[in-house]
């Protein structure tokens, strides 16, 4: 009687993980256009990793790769919306020849699979980013929200200039709608923000009397977030790179969080008037 293994349960970001390991160790495979093996085999690829998990025991072991392979699709396929991946089609018989289960890298995927840093796998650097950014949208509302998408949206496609200018465009969104709440006039504070240093006038509004903690921490992300964004926007060449990128997102997402979470530190009555 033989035993069927399965694969246990995984993650789209944890299937992620794998096609991407996988990749990289075709990254360095001369190109050929007419190659007969694809890049990435999705049945391959789960066959080997059940039989590494093959028990040691001795016995007979059937290996079924089609329960819990969904992930493995909608990762690669994934891939292939981003342009990343291509499907494989040849005319033969086979797993790896069934139409939507294996792939090869494209040109642009050979260059972003070179340049993947294994940040693209992790959850909370990745998939998750724009979710957890998003969720901050009702707070600071619609601008704030695009933006942030867009610096994801940048981030994942490694366009990293783009991505840092985007969050310090997300960041003055979530400043400019915490110095109307805080001034309460909306016309004025649009109209002051138009001004010369208007950008300077906002923080004014909202360092003027605020608490220790408020002075201390929201400078912090200000200052950081309008260094990318100036430097990003100018017009000289800049060597803004995936760490410089990724940064830039991390201290959006904690200035999102710091922001809502002392909203009412931020944006409340002071002893100092305005």
């Amino acid at each position: 009687m033989s035993m069927e293994i399965e694969l246990p349960n995984v993650s789209e970001e944890e299937a992620m993980a794998q096609i991407l390991a996988k990749l990289r160790d075709r990254r360095d495979a001369s190109h050929d256009g007419h190659r007969s093996s694809p890049d990435l085999s999705i049945p391959s690829l789960i066959t080997e990793r059940l039989d590494r998990s093959r028990p040691a025991a001795a016995g007979v072991y059937r290996l079924n790769p089609w329960p819990g392979s969904r992930p493995f699709y909608a990762a690669a396929w994934d891939l292939v919306a981003r342009g990343i991946l291509c499907p494989h089609v040849l005319p033969a018989s086979g797993p790896d020849h069934v139409l939507g289960s294996s792939f090869n890298l494209t040109e642009f995927g050979r260059r972003w699979v070179s340049e993947a840093s294994g940040y693209e796998a992790v959850p909370t650097e990745h998939a998750r980013f724009g979710t957890l950014l998003q969720a901050r949208t009702d707070r600071f509302g619609p601008s704030y929200g695009a933006r942030a998408q867009e610096a994801a949206a940048c981030y994942r496609t490694h366009n990293y200039l783009a991505c840092c200018a985007m969050c310090g465009a997300a960041a003055e969104s979530m400043l400019l709608t915490l110095a109307i709440a805080r001034v309460g006039d909306q016309q004025r504070v649009v109209e002051e923000y138009g001004r010369a240093r208007g950008r300077s006038w906002l923080e004014r509004q909202l360092l003027q009397g605020a608490n220790a903690h408020v002075q201390r921490e929201l400078p912090n992300y200000l200052e950081l977030l309008k260094y990318w964004r100036d430097l990003a926007a100018h017009g000289a060449a800049s060597a803004i790179s995936e760490a410089e990128a990724f940064t830039s997102l991390v201290l959006l997402l904690r200035f999102a969080v710091f922001a809502d979470e002392r909203w009412d530190e931020i944006t409340g009555p002071r002893n100092t008037g305005v």
